[in-house]
């Protein structure tokens, strides 16, 4: 269900950085797979062609427990961020972009895709972008409750999530 990914257009021994990152977090990286999540696939490979991208990377956590089920989304990854907004908790998302950061990474893009149910070919081409640096990433997870669409029920007096629009940031 949800998808959070790198798009590039990167030289190899950056994206190898990249990976280098992740793996010391203790993030699984899925590498150049538009098919491994078939509810995002048609908007990845839209997302990654329009960009003219040369790398893919989708960030998957584990739990750290020993547990026997391996995840295939990154629902954990966009579980901490909810669990950031609320109480400060660590964060491994917040952590890698820091460690990214850090790095003194050059590209030429760089996004940081956060999608689920992304499949809609007559909604495809519709994203949020954000503009921004490392540090106003996190800075938008301060300050919002995940990374989804927060829209508000009149009926139900109350806020609920849309999954469809993918929220993407251009690191600049």
């Amino acid at each position: 269900m949800e998808y959070v990914a790198i798009v590039a257009q990167i030289e190899e021994n950056e994206f190898n950085e990249i990976v280098k990152i992740g793996e010391s977090l203790g993030l699984e990286l899925i590498i150049n797979d538009f098919n491994y999540d078939l509810e995002v696939a048609n908007g990845i490979r839209f997302f990654y062609d329009k960009m003219k991208a040369n790398k893919l990377v989708q960030l998957i956590l584990n739990p750290k427990n020993g547990a026997s089920n391996k995840h295939t989304t990154s629902d954990l990854l966009a579980q901490q961020l909810s669990f950031y907004f609320i109480n400060k908790s660590d964060s491994a998302f917040l952590l890698f972009i820091e460690s990214l950061k850090q790095s003194g990474l050059r590209y030429d893009k760089l996004f940081f895709v956060f999608a689920s149910e992304w499949e809609n070919k007559n909604e495809i081409d519709r994203i949020r972008l954000i503009q921004c640096s490392f540090d106003e990433m996190k800075n938008y997870f301060t300050e919002n409750n995940s990374w989804y669409l927060w829209l508000y029920s009149l009926e139900a007096n109350s806020y609920y999530p849309e999954f469809w629009c993918p929220l993407v940031f251009e690191i600049k």
